[in-house]
């Protein structure tokens, strides 16, 4: 029997700043509610990240997304440099899984989808379970996508889908 745990961790990101300069506004590309795979563009998928700890993050602009780029090919041999984004058009949307001893999950962003001042980012995890490993050496699975630029009031909230998955032997 799979069980689903759902957690959902909200943030909201510049309701504080009443003073901060107003970011330029370009709503997501579909209508609210509706997800659309196409408007996900992964940049960086990988179980090898250098990312040894759990992260969510929204990235706002290049130097940051330059020190996250980074840190996420620190421990690899990966020498892809840094893609080009425009951060008046498009944010950066990233989840990290942390350390797994064993080589024994992923992560993956499955949509980023807007209602009113929400918007929603679906990540699943899926876990081996039983013993199961991928590998036997420790890796740290990320995703980091592309995605519409939003409000920069709007509430992110990331919803959380853990898969624990049987061994297939």
């Amino acid at each position: 029997m799979n069980t689903n745990l759902v957690s959902v961790t909200a943030i909201s990101l510049a309701l504080l700043l009443d003073n901060a300069p107003a970011r330029k506004e370009t709503p997501l590309a579909h209508p609210p509610g509706v997800s659309q795979a196409s408007d996900v563009r992964h940049l960086k998928r990988t179980s090898q990240s250098g990312i040894s700890y759990p992260l969510r993050a929204v990235i706002w602009d290049s130097a940051a997304f330059r020190e996250l780029w980074r840190r996420s090919t620190s421990s690899q041999y990966d020498t892809a440099s840094v893609p080009p984004v425009d951060f008046d058009r498009f944010m950066i949307v990233v989840a990290a899984m942390g350390l797994r001893p064993m080589l024994d999950g992923d992560i993956r962003i499955e949509s980023v989808d807007r209602t009113g001042a929400v918007v929603r980012v679906r990540v699943t995890m899926n876990v081996l379970q039983d013993g199961c490993t991928l590998g036997a050496v420790a890796g740290y699975p990320l995703d980091v996508v592309q995605v519409p630029r939003s409000k920069a009031y709007d509430v992110i909230a990331f919803v959380e889908e853990y898969r624990p998955e049987r061994c297939k032997r």
